[in-house]
């Protein structure tokens, strides 16, 4: 499951997973974000994994590619850190960080809230 809110007191959207979430889970993410029209247009997101089992494939990196080029149509840049502690998830999150190479879209991995809020926060 997949949870967004906008956290307007540090103007980030957050989005949390529980249980197990596949490709749809994750296209939510993303769709929502091309759908709020109230959203920043410099947008600062965290994602929140723990615990979560992800079923996506590194072939499915792709779809995400391409809905990431249609989100920035709309932004003038999106920032994403996530959080992980699973080691499939890990490696999954580690590729993706690797191929996503898209101008305006910056991507990188945490283990702690701490640290991704900080990378998060840098520029603000």
């Amino acid at each position: 499951m997949l949870t967004l809110k906008f956290d307007s007191r540090n103007n980030i959207l957050r989005t949390v997973t529980t249980g197990v979430i596949g490709v749809e889970d994750m296209l939510k993410h993303y769709n929502t974000i091309i759908d709020n029209d109230s959203l920043p247009r410099n947008l600062i997101v965290l994602i929140n994994c723990g615990g979560t089992r992800c079923t996506t494939t590194t072939e499915e990196i792709e779809i995400f590619y391409r809905k990431i080029k249609i989100a920035l149509q709309k932004y003038e840049q999106i920032r994403e850190a996530i959080l992980v502690d699973q080691p499939y998830e890990t490696a999954f999150v580690t590729l993706f960080e690797r191929l996503i190479n898209v101008e305006k879209y910056e991507f990188k991995i945490f283990y702690t809230e701490n640290a991704a809020m900080k990378w998060l926060k840098r520029d603000s």
